[in-house]
């Protein structure tokens, strides 16, 4: 994806009147992800060490992570505004935080190699291309230690459905279904998904993944438009 693209998804995420009607009336299953993954989270080797890459406001790991089960938490994303609105938002994680202004990709290629245990992906992976997201699936792998866990939560494409039939029946749900939003707000989310959006089927995913290193330890979550997965490095990889 090219650099106004991105300053695209800078400028939508900066606009958090939009991102916090979103989450309040659960257009992108929150509320299920949370519970979800609070209960996978469970099952992962403590403390955590996270890398959250594209964390806007550190919502989902304020949520899903326990406060006395994280070591250390390091947010990446591209919105200056998002990580000052996400160091108020862990307050409680204070001394324990860090936040880097930047791309995910080049993040990526200077982390140190096996420094955290879990990769947390919350919504930011399909504003990506297919390229860039194989870089990051090897990445994540190099960064991982041995039995890390790579959560991903993403927008994903049926298996045969091309982006344009994807983007176009999520649009429709977005316009019919998403009532609560103002009229400028609908026209936002519809404007931001045809420019920026670049999901990917599950079949993809999983092919990708494994050639990186990552095996599928389960599906937390999925409906029609959105879900979540655990991906591990086995102590086997190298």
């Amino acid at each position: 994806m090219n650099t106004p693209s991105l300053d695209q998804v800078k400028q939508v995420f900066e606009q958090w009147s939009l991102y916090d009607a979103i989450i309040q009336h659960n257009y992108m299953r929150h509320a299920e992800l949370v519970d979800r993954l609070k209960q996978s989270v469970n099952d992962l080797p403590k403390p955590f060490d996270i890398l959250d890459l594209g964390c806007g406001d550190s919502w989902i790991s304020e949520h899903i992570f326990p406060s006395e089960m994280v070591h250390h938490y390091h947010g990446i994303d591209l919105s200056e505004a998002a990580l000052n609105k996400a160091d108020s938002q862990l307050a409680a994680w204070r001394g324990r935080t860090q936040f880097t202004c930047g791309d995910i990709n080049t993040f990526l290629s200077e982390a140190a190699t096996e420094s955290c245990s879990i990769i947390l992906m919350s919504y930011s992976l399909h504003h990506l291309s297919s390229e860039q997201k194989r870089q990051v699936f090897h990445s994540a792998h190099r960064v991982l230690r041995q039995d890390g866990h790579l959560l991903w939560i993403d927008l994903f494409r049926q298996d045969q459905e091309d982006r344009d039939t994807y983007l176009h029946r999520l649009c429709n749900h977005i316009r019919t279904d998403w009532t609560a939003l103002t009229p400028e707000q609908n026209r936002q989310a519809v404007d931001h998904v045809n420019a920026s959006d670049f999901p990917e089927s599950e079949g993809w995913m999983q092919t990708e993944t494994k050639q990186a290193g990552l095996s599928l330890s389960r599906c937390i979550y999925q409906d029609v438009y959105f879900g979540a997965w655990d991906y591990q490095k086995s102590a086997s990889e190298t």
